[in-house]
């Protein structure tokens, strides 16, 4: 328990440190492409990078893989009865479904790096790479049905 808290104190840390100076740069701009290196430079050269590290025979990575896989579809199948039950508006639901399916890149990755090192920054490329691509399908196939085409 310590161990996991001492490994989200720095990910806080940062965020908070990033909240504060968006506060004291007041310029949008710069921020704009900040986001825009991280997000489709930096972050998927970091994840291509990773995953070509990987080993794809490790025992417990397709387990891992399929039981991330598994929870993810039991929380987006709990997610339609829970729509009909609280009698949800379909533009709202695709917002729903996608933050109860949907998690923290930058998080996980940076979690996995600090529980277990550079063989966690692998793996965990390894598993956003997959549920990148699981994850958009089942979000665009949500938004197809219930968005409402604007």
């Amino acid at each position: 328990m310590l161990e996991t808290l001492l490994s989200v104190l720095p990910i806080f840390g940062l965020v908070m440190t990033g909240f504060i100076a968006k506060r004291l740069l007041p310029s949008s701009d710069l921020w704009k492409g900040i986001e825009w290196l991280v997000y489709y430079l930096f972050f998927p050269v970091l994840l291509i990078l990773e995953v070509s590290k990987a080993n794809f025979s490790e025992p417990g990575l397709w387990g891992g893989l399929m039981a991330t896989f598994i929870a993810t579809m039991i929380i987006a199948v709990i997610l339609f009865p829970m729509k009909r039950i609280f009698k949800i508006e379909n533009t709202l639901f695709t917002s729903i479904f996608q933050g109860g399916v949907r998690y923290n890149s930058y998080v996980f990755l940076a979690l996995s790096q600090s529980l277990f090192g550079s063989a966690g920054i692998v793996i965990a490329g390894v598993f956003m790479a997959y549920m990148i691509i699981v994850i958009n399908i089942l979000s665009i196939s949500v938004l197809n049905v219930y968005g409402s085409n604007q």
